[in-house]
């Protein structure tokens, strides 16, 4: 696997010539390369070795979701366009209104919204996205969910301005298909053992050996300085492998 491994390397820097020149810079020559591969690849196998965990059951996946099923409902939500317009005077609140009168006559709202709403989503012709309660000023949420489909609202007078809405939908909320949430769930909950369980085997390790960070000079924590991604053990397994075999055996 070693072998392998370098190999790939070299040919993703265009060969050995560039890469035997990249590991010059990172101050690596072939042989010290190899031997940062040697622990790593021990450091990895040993950290996924300290990772294993027992899945969770049926029942524990079921606890858990059951114990969040609230939390995993897709809410009631709107996507609705606004206009929100000043509201400093009485000729402001005729304009609002006006503005309106427009609107229900048959003027085009996603262009009205983009010459004249002082809100940031002018530019996309009012259009706020789908949203849950709460999530807005409560003078708007309140007309906006007792609104229809399709139908002009407003003018509404919040802090803000003057609001004329338009509702595009409303979504009803959901409970969630059982079956996805629970695989999920199991996914969720395998991967959160596998994290614990690799914790506490490195707490473990830390009571029975000695276990030094790998710094640069030395064996790289990961080939960062070689422009390569970070393998999947932690940093602190980096220089461990040299002890390896003997604190596996001490567990």
């Amino acid at each position: 696997q070693q072998n392998d491994i370098y190999r790939i390397a070299s040919n993703g820097f265009g060969g050995a010539e560039n890469f035997s020149r990249r590991l010059g810079d990172a101050g690596f020559d072939e042989a010290s390369y190899r031997e940062y591969l040697r622990h790593e690849l021990a450091a990895q196998r040993m950290y996924a070795e300290l990772s294993k965990a027992e899945p969770p059951s049926e029942a524990d996946v079921r606890s858990f979701y059951e114990a969040r099923r609230e939390q995993l409902r897709s809410p009631e939500t709107l996507r609705a366009r606004h206009i929100l317009l000043p509201a400093e005077s009485a000729e402001d609140e005729r304009r609002a209104r006006n503005l309106a009168a427009q609107l229900r006559a048959g003027a085009d709202f996603a262009a009205l919204a983009r010459q004249r709403s002082r809100d940031a989503s002018a530019g996309a012709g009012g259009d706020l996205g789908y949203f849950p309660r709460g999530a807005m000023v409560p003078e708007f949420e309140l007309v906006a969910f007792a609104s229809a489909p399709g139908e002009l609202a407003g003018p509404v007078r919040s802090r803000y301005g003057w609001h004329l809405i338009r509702v595009e939908e409303h979504r009803a909320a959901r409970e969630p298909d059982e079956k996805q949430a629970l695989a999920a769930v199991r996914t969720w909950l395998e991967r959160q053992r596998t994290r614990e369980a690799g914790q506490l085997g490195l707490r473990q390790l830390r009571e029975q050996a000695h276990i030094e960070r790998a710094e640069r000079g030395g064996f790289p924590a990961s080939g960062e300085a070689l422009g390569q991604t970070s393998g999947a053990s932690p940093p602190e397994l980096g220089k461990v492998a040299g002890m390896t075999k003997p604190a596996m055996e001490n567990q």
